[in-house]
């Protein structure tokens, strides 16, 4: 179990690496947001995500979270929170695309070579 335990930390410490860039200092705030995207990615030994394995059944996109209207009473700190989170959901849908796109090219390779 511990090695199991070190390969899902080390894919979330890799996420948010990626998800925060030049500020490391700032993963706590991308926390939520990694987990979200490690729990509907799908897992290559199960080929589910562990959020259809616990839901039964997966969200049409890795990120598809609805976007709440701004009604203009938001302080701006919750304005620049919000702000922040919606920069961390496109880098984190596009460093999965950019994944899933390389795991793609390295499998096409090995299965052409079949």
């Amino acid at each position: 179990i511990d090695g199991k335990i070190e390969v899902v930390n080390r894919s979330l410490e890799n996420l948010l690496r990626c998800i925060t860039g030049e500020k490391p200092k700032q993963w706590d705030l991308a926390l939520p947001q990694a987990e979200f995207a490690y729990n509907c990615s799908i897992n290559r030994s199960t080929g589910k995500s562990p959020f259809s394995i616990v839901n039964g059944s997966n969200l049409n996109g890795v990120l598809d979270l609805v976007q709440l209207p701004v009604d203009g009473r938001a302080s701006d700190d919750a304005k620049a929170f919000a702000k922040h989170i919606q920069q961390l959901q496109e880098e984190v849908q596009t460093e999965l695309q950019n994944s899933h796109d390389k795991y793609k090219e390295i499998s096409d390779v090995h299965r052409w070579r079949k």
